[in-house]
């Protein structure tokens, strides 16, 4: 059964628990309407997007860029030869080299620098460059024409030592050397090679060795060729 608005039973309710309803009910009045104004709320530029921040202005006398977010750019200025001087190097010059044939920005001006020397073109001593003198000292034998003795000085006209030396002559057919001093030496045919020995082998800058030969032949005749580590003797 249903209690008529005028009973007593109704009045009753509604005194108890009109005023919390009656609040509940405007509360939830107000918040609908507020989420339609900010729904319906299109901006201060009238599009519907929010504005953008935008950094205050700097104070007076304040550095150029201060309160922008953006770091400074540096001042250029020109130095005396007109080349940029202050802030970065330019691409593909890195730490202000000068470009070939250039000045660096780091000299004074009216001031060109030495170049410094450069890595590998140090000066060095010249290579080992031997030198052979070959001369008949005396013939052999009876009135000399059993043979004859031979001569050989190696002289060191480079700037560096040598530490060893080949001599070879060539005698004419059917001739050979018996003996030799100062140098050991070897047969291929008619042509003599001669290697030192310990006490001759090492030759240094300006210095000279020599050694002998003797030929035992019956009117011999002298070597038509000398060479050194292959060069042709003086």
């Amino acid at each position: 059964m249903e209690a008529e608005p005028d009973s007593p039973l109704w009045v009753a309710v509604w005194r108890r628990h009109g005023r919390a309803i009656t609040i509940a009910a405007g509360a939830a009045a107000v918040t609908i309407a507020l989420g339609y104004a900010v729904l319906a709320y299109p901006g201060p530029s009238g599009t519907g997007e929010l504005p953008l921040a935008v950094d205050p202005p700097p104070p007076a006398g304040a550095p150029p860029g201060t309160g922008t977010g953006v770091a400074p750019v540096p001042p250029t200025t020109l130095g005396p030869t007109g080349a940029a001087v202050g802030g970065d190097p330019p691409e593909g010059d890195p730490a202000g080299e000068p470009a070939p044939g250039g000045v660096p920005e780091s000299a004074a001006p009216g001031v060109v620098p030495t170049p410094g020397p450069t890595a590998g073109t140090g000066t060095q001593p010249a290579p080992a460059a031997l030198r052979a003198r070959y001369a008949t000292l005396e013939g052999t034998g009876p009135l000399g024409l059993a043979g004859y003795r031979g001569r050989v000085v190696v002289t060191n006209a480079g700037g560096q030592a040598a530490a060893g030396w080949l001599v070879t002559l060539r005698l004419p057919a059917g001739q050979r050397v018996h003996a030799a001093s100062g140098a050991d030496f070897s047969h291929d045919g008619a042509v003599v090679s001669f290697t030192p020995r310990a006490a001759n082998r090492q030759v240094s800058p300006g210095d000279t060795v020599e050694f002998s030969f003797d030929v035992v032949t019956l009117l011999a005749a002298r070597p038509d060729r000398c060479t050194i580590d292959g060069r042709p003797c003086d």
